[in-house]
């Protein structure tokens, strides 16, 4: 039997290594796979949606060797620091599951639900573990929920009736709003 030219033989080993690059990529894991459509649908089901940032997380981040059943439901399973990002040092003491407060599209804004909450504000809001009286603050010894709602900074109300001194000694545009242009003529 005569053997083949050299060029079938170069052509053969060549259609034979590509076959066997080829299957490998097909038939290996998927490394650093971003899910599909299907599979975001599918994760609707197993109560993980693939919502926010997590869409993004490659499949073998949370599907180790292949396995899809028993990953992690739970944020602080993955969320500890060592895999991604966790709860930082100055976190808001809490017992709560992550997501009752955080959203899958990040960290920031977060929601908190202040009416479960007993004490002073300045407890949480020092400025380590909550914001606290920006620096332009009216100077008070007062508690926050004196002035502010436990749904939000703006639009606080303020009892004057304590206040010594005339309007301008706080609405000087710094402090508290100024004086607007409208406003009628006046010696202080």
């Amino acid at each position: 039997m005569a053997k083949p030219a050299p060029q079938w033989r170069v052509r053969a080993f060549l259609l034979a290594f590509f076959a066997t690059i080829c299957s490998l990529f097909a038939l290996g894991p998927r490394a650093e796979a971003k899910p599909t459509t299907d599979e975001i649908a599918v994760h609707v089901k197993t109560g993980f949606p693939l919502d926010g940032r997590h869409r993004d997380v490659d499949c073998e981040s949370c599907h180790l060797n292949g396995v899809f059943e028993g990953a992690p439901k739970l944020c602080g399973a993955c969320h500890n620091g060592s895999l991604a990002s966790g709860k930082p040092p100055n976190h808001v003491r809490s017992g709560n599951q992550c997501e009752e407060c955080h959203a899958t599209n990040g960290w920031t804004p977060a929601r908190f639900d202040h009416s479960t909450v007993s004490g002073p504000c300045a407890v949480c809001h020092n400025g380590r573990e909550a914001q606290g009286k920006t620096s332009g603050h009216i100077v008070t010894v007062a508690d926050c929920g004196e002035c502010h709602s436990i749904t939000g900074w703006s639009n606080a109300t303020f009892n004057h009736a304590a206040v010594t001194g005339n309007c301008a000694s706080c609405h000087n545009g710094t402090t508290a709003t100024g004086k607007a242009a409208s406003h009628l003529p006046t010696s202080n």
